[in-house]
């Protein structure tokens, strides 16, 4: 045997809570697989130790394809628990996740986040990730995470009332969707990545976006947006390879698509933009704009709707 190299069968063995067949095959056990699989979360030292037990056992299939066929039989379930404060007794400040790997496949499903920030940043994630109807309440941060492989769905994900970020993030070739989604604070998807489409339609009613970012963005299929935005929404070098559709977004202030690059016209329908505010001149009945900034952004606006050929929303723009 080469030096270093272990021949020997995988043993999987420890990893039976993860696995998909004992979650569905053993139904009364799912309440007891989730606290354990809880209170390995909380725990960063014993959560490492057994994720790089995983991933050793992993290695032992030399075949790639076959390595990640093995992994995705697996998957960490979080499913409707209520975190309590005994579970987070002495984290005052923040629930810290950051630099977690997550090695297979996790579900947090309804999971309910208690009222301190959360963080997983600079974490990665090897497989489907899913936080549908999960909820937060003061702040969330995903910066600078990897989601490698699978889908990403936070659709119905309640971020309450705290700032949202997923700066710098990379997302996997899987639409990623946030439909139904609730924000309450300031949002920034800056410098994020998306190798598939990106869908940003929050529930309207029950969400209230402040000031949001998605500045640097890259997105290599289709964006759709449809929100409304109660402070500065900021498209600046928006990079859109698919179709971009904005239509029935609102803005309180002008959004600044300024430098975007867009490979199709995109579709503005519906998207209501406050009327510049124009001030006085010296000259009786001469008007002009308050703000220069304002001038270039509705110049762009403009021109994406010319592209799109919407003539209404062209000569309202002008």
């Amino acid at each position: 045997m080469a030096e270093g190299k272990d021949n020997s069968e995988p043993d999987f063995s420890d990893f039976e809570d993860w696995r998909k067949d004992s979650w569905w095959d053993i139904p009364r056990e799912q309440g007891n697989i989730i606290n354990r699989n809880i209170a390995l979360l909380l725990d960063r030292g014993a959560w490492e130790i057994k994720v790089k037990k995983f991933e050793e056992e992993l290695k032992k299939i030399t075949n790639k394809n076959e390595r990640e066929e093995e992994r995705g039989e697996f998957e960490i379930h979080f499913d409707n628990h209520e975190l309590s404060s005994e579970e987070i007794k002495g984290l005052d400040r923040e629930l810290n996740f950051s630099n977690y790997l997550f090695p297979c496949a996790v579900s947090f499903e309804s999971m309910k986040f208690p009222d301190i920030a959360v963080s997983f940043m600079e974490a990665i994630f090897k497989n489907d990730v899913d936080f549908t109807q999960a909820g937060f309440k003061r702040g969330i941060s995903f910066a600078w995470a990897i989601f490698n492989n699978g889908y990403v769905n936070f659709s119905g994900t309640d971020f309450g009332r705290g700032r949202v970020s997923f700066a710098g993030v990379e997302f996997s070739k899987e639409p990623i969707e946030f439909t139904g989604s609730i924000f309450k604070g300031d949002v920034s998807f800056e410098e994020a990545e998306f190798a598939d489409s990106f869908r940003f339609t929050p529930d309207k009613e029950k969400s209230k976006i402040q000031s949001a970012s998605f500045n640097d963005m890259k997105v290599a299929g289709n964006l759709t947006i449809n929100a409304d935005f109660y402070k500065v929404a900021t498209f600046r070098r928006l990079d859109i390879k698919g179709s971009a559709d904005f239509s029935g977004s609102s803005f309180k202030t002008v959004p600044d698509f300024r430098d975007m690059k867009l490979d199709r016209p995109p579709e503005v329908a519906g998207m209501e933009v406050p009327p510049e505010k124009l001030k006085m001149g010296f000259w009786p009945f001469a008007k002009y704009s308050g703000d220069k900034d304002d001038v270039a952004k509705y110049r762009n606006l403009k021109s994406m709707a010319i592209v799109a050929s919407d003539h209404v929303k062209g000569g309202e723009f002008f």
